[in-house]
């Protein structure tokens, strides 16, 4: 954060705002902000306080059931393990270019544990043809969804919906910025 403000490069954060679910942690990431910008006598805008907020929601366990607690901190731990060796097989790896998307994918994955720990049906409709569309127009893309979609469902015994190899590929395919191939580019020639 304070690199890019230094250099100019500075872009608000993608982290939504979640503030009713969790005001507790707000609080005290509005509290750190103002330190943080005391200390490095820099200005960072309010919305980086979703950003400090979303490490202390990652970390909590106070006020949970420790059973359930110790069960979502294990299937996001599971989770990202899976996922990150996943991705650096396929070489896609967090970098200045792509970092907002990979985080974006990191806070989608911990949605996804939390799910999963809870048990959550999934009751969502299938959206065959845009799934159809992305498969054929980002198959690099694809593939990777596609194996981290199969190793979840495999490795962790979890029961996805039947749109979540949809989001994935979303994620990836903003992560690694795959050019279309209806433009005639080759998955070879994707900018990582």
């Amino acid at each position: 954060m304070y690199k890019h403000l230094q250099n100019n490069t500075y872009q608000r954060t993608p982290v939504p705002d979640m503030q009713e679910q969790y005001p507790t942690e707000y609080h005290i990431a509005a509290d750190g902000l103002k330190i943080i910008n005391a200390n490095l006598k820099v200005y960072f805008p309010k919305d980086e306080i979703k950003s400090i907020a979303l490490h202390f929601i990652n970390g909590r366990s106070e006020g949970e059931d420790v059973s359930a607690g110790n069960e979502t901190s294990q299937i996001t731990s599971d989770l990202n393990d899976l996922v990150q060796s996943i991705l650096q097989k396929n070489m896609v790896l967090r970098n200045g270019s792509n970092q907002n998307f990979y985080d974006r994918l990191m806070i989608h994955l911990g949605y996804l544990a939390e799910r999963l720990s809870q048990h959550q049906p999934s009751n969502e409709r299938a959206i065959v043809k845009i799934e159809e569309e992305m498969k054929t127009s980002y198959p690099h893309s694809y593939k990777i969804a596609h194996e981290i979609y199969e190793a979840i469902c495999s490795e962790l015994d979890a029961d996805l919906g039947i749109n979540e190899e949809l989001y994935l590929l979303i994620h990836i395919q903003r992560i690694i910025n795959e050019k279309d191939n209806e433009s005639g580019l080759k998955s070879s020639e994707t900018n990582y």
